[in-house]
């Protein structure tokens, strides 16, 4: 399909994105397992796992899992000290698995549309699973297989290239050899700026949202 494919326009207007269901959690595991380059579901610490579908066909499975503990170029563009990271890294949520269930190339828009849907959702759900709301979410491009190019059409600027920190590895951690890149972006119109500076705010907490200081704020996403 073309990019300017009426059937394709059709498709991503249609396209819904929720939370799976407890009893589709084997599913998700195992496709996510044959489809993602990973080859491994396993989330860390608290995790949201959604799907993309049309019609009832499952096209995407986004995963979210805790954020890594240390990234520089992150670090950096937030401008949180040691202590501000260690109270609200919560508040940071990580995109740890990303994988299309379709034919590469058969509908050229529909990360891009995914990651819209998912991010406008993001931290309502995370308040309702674990209690506060998700002001940054960020994730992982092997620069050698990706190019970001669904962060990018998602509006997303570049950072500084990082590599993660060895204190917290996990086993997709200690897959990656290259470097990772930073993107930063506004997962929807309807967002509040500043969701990674509200990070180094000193009011900014877990607990923050429950006391209503975090109302309305979306996520902004990092990529990295």
């Amino acid at each position: 399909m073309s990019l300017l494919d009426p059937a394709e326009a059709a498709v991503l207007d249609q396209i819904t994105i929720r939370r799976i269901e407890p009893a589709e959690q084997a599913r998700w595991n195992q496709w996510v397992g044959q489809h993602h380059y990973l080859k491994n579901a396993s989330l860390v610490g608290g995790r949201l796992c959604y799907v993309a579908e049309y019609q009832g066909q499952w096209l995407a499975l986004p995963g979210w899992s805790a954020a890594a503990y240390h990234i520089r170029a992150r670090d950096q563009r937030i401008g949180w000290n040691d202590n501000q990271r260690r109270v609200r890294l919560p508040l940071v949520a990580s995109n740890a698995r990303f994988c299309l269930l379709t034919d590469r190339g058969q509908y050229p828009n529909l990360a891009s549309r995914v990651l819209a849907l998912n991010g406008a959702r993001l931290s309502q759900d995370w308040q309702e699973a674990c209690g506060h709301p998700i002001l940054l979410a960020e994730s992982f491009v092997d620069t050698q297989l990706f190019g970001g190019a669904a962060y990018k059409a998602a509006a997303a600027s570049s950072g500084a290239a990082s590599k993660p920190s060895r204190s917290r590895p996990n086993k997709w951690v200690s897959r990656m050899s290259c470097n990772w890149r930073a993107w930063t972006a506004p997962p929807t119109q309807r967002r509040t700026p500043g969701g990674a500076n509200r990070l180094a705010d000193h009011q900014s907490g877990p607990g923050a949202g429950r006391r209503g200081a975090l109302a309305g704020t979306g996520p902004a996403i990092l990529a990295h």
